[in-house]
């Protein structure tokens, strides 16, 4: 389950990352328009002139280099993204952490990030550094089994069209996600826990008695 949960959060970032690439290649045009072609052949001069120089290489290797840059100049700056950096624009996107984050909730996407990609990759759910023994093992937990999947069910209330502003269950769960990326909390667990206590003092007494 935790695997599948992953999968989808990984679907959901690609596709946000597409909507978004759409529209900045769209300001990118826009942008082009604005960079004379004469300033593009000086630049595409420039590269061959550099590639000309370069000993190095091999004449098929400067020329493969030439045509790849010469191309990039034409098509303009593109930047990458890692999923961190994906993740981090969809979660400023439903408004859930700040636009730039603060430094706390740029630790805990990484959180989020390292959880989902060991799963990706690896099956198992990773522990965490810089956080105490205790944190390292309840917070991966936490992250796979709450937040995660609670991001999933924001992302399909945006599109379903709901909206923040009452008291219905899309507004808590989107708060208790907001509650996590800025203070580290998602949901106050000391009810669940105290009864989890009282079941296993209740075993142990139950196994003396019997």
């Amino acid at each position: 389950r935790a695997a599948l949960y992953c999968t989808a959060l990984n679907i959901i970032l690609d596709q946000h990352h597409r909507d978004q690439q759409r529209q900045s290649d769209q300001q990118r045009q826009r942008n082009q328009q604005k960079v004379n072609r004469r300033i593009k052949k000086k630049l595409k001069n420039a590269i061959s002139d550099i590639l000309a120089k370069t000993k190095e290489l091999q004449p098929d290797q400067a020329e493969q280099y030439e045509r790849m840059l010469h191309r990039q100049v034409n098509d303009g700056p593109t930047l990458s993204f890692s999923l961190a950096d994906k993740l981090v624009s969809l979660l400023q996107s439903l408004e859930i952490i700040d636009t730039p984050p603060t430094p706390d909730q740029e630790d805990r996407v990484q959180y989020v990030n390292k959880v989902r990609n060991a799963l990706t990759h690896t099956g198992r759910i990773p522990k965490l550094t810089g956080l105490d023994d205790e944190q390292s093992g309840n917070h991966p937990a936490k992250i796979v089994d709450r937040v995660i999947p609670e991001i999933i069910r924001i992302v399909i209330g945006n599109h379903l069209g709901f909206r923040p502003g009452g008291t219905g269950s899309y507004c808590v769960v989107k708060g208790d996600v907001i509650d996590f990326f800025q203070n580290g909390v998602f949901r106050d667990m000391r009810f669940v826990e105290i009864c989890e206590y009282l079941l296993e003092k209740n075993a142990e007494l139950y196994q003396r008695l019997s």
